[in-house]
């Protein structure tokens, strides 16, 4: 198939990342190099060595990123699902809407505590396989877990610490150094134990409900700070601070 494709139906890896970098600025030649690596893609070669990719290569690798993205799927998961799709077996998922990164930050919508908790929290991932996952070194991972961004349940992360990653990378894109948001996650923390303080009397009670009412409780506080936390935000927008 990619052979009667002519010139003006290939890329390179440059006109990749160009086309790309829009909507995943994160992205960089050695993660697709890497996508390549891990049997995800295959682009054709060149009589000097380079890279080109086809109409499809370019769709393949948008729809891994937005994968990563949306549903949170380690590498190996998605060659999983990429291998039935080729074979007929299974369909594509629904992905979201392409958007570029400027309009979502316009558009700013965080779902709640509550619905982010029900993320694949249950998948655990070596840090090999969360450093593959996220297409960075494994030596990001274990500065990450230095800095208490991540952490391990008996030696392995869970799959949600997926999008702690992908925002680091991309805050790190955007000029963000890693060292910095130890102060986010330690304000985290300090929410985390506030709301912890609030629920206990209720947890506390001899009543048969009181676990149930102390967690909704506390899902409740932590909805409340996440709505604080895009007031403040867009209020010093607001403001040009």
């Amino acid at each position: 198939m990619k052979s009667q494709l002519n010139q003006h139906n290939l890329y390179s890896i440059g006109d990749l990342l160009h086309i790309l970098a829009i909507d995943f600025p994160d992205l960089s030649i050695s993660k697709i190099r890497f996508l390549e690596t891990e049997g995800l893609i295959s682009p054709t070669r060149t009589s000097s060595g380079y890279r080109k990719f086809t109409e499809f290569d370019l769709n393949r690798i948008r729809y891994i990123l937005q994968l990563q993205k949306d549903h949170y799927l380690p590498l190996r998961v998605i060659r999983e699902h990429l291998d039935a799709i080729d074979q007929g077996t299974e369909h594509p998922i629904q992905t979201q809407t392409k958007e570029s990164l400027s309009t979502k930050l316009k558009n700013l919508n965080i779902s709640s505590f509550e619905d982010r908790s029900q993320l694949t929290a249950t998948t655990f991932l070596t840090a090999q396989e969360l450093a593959n996952a996220c297409m960075v070194d494994v030596s990001m991972i274990e500065e990450l877990e230095q800095l208490k961004l991540i952490s391990r349940i008996e030696s392995k992360f869970k799959s949600v610490d997926m999008q702690v990653v992908k925002m680091v990378t991309t805050l790190g894109a955007l000029g963000v150094p890693v060292q910095h948001l130890k102060a986010i996650k330690l304000s985290v923390d300090r929410e985390i134990a506030l709301a912890d303080t609030v629920t206990k009397p209720v947890k506390l009670r001899k009543v048969k409900q009181s676990e149930n009412q102390a967690q909704d409780l506390k899902v409740e506080i932590l909805n409340a700070f996440l709505e604080l936390h895009i007031a403040l935000l867009r209020a010093a927008k607001t403001n040009k601070l």
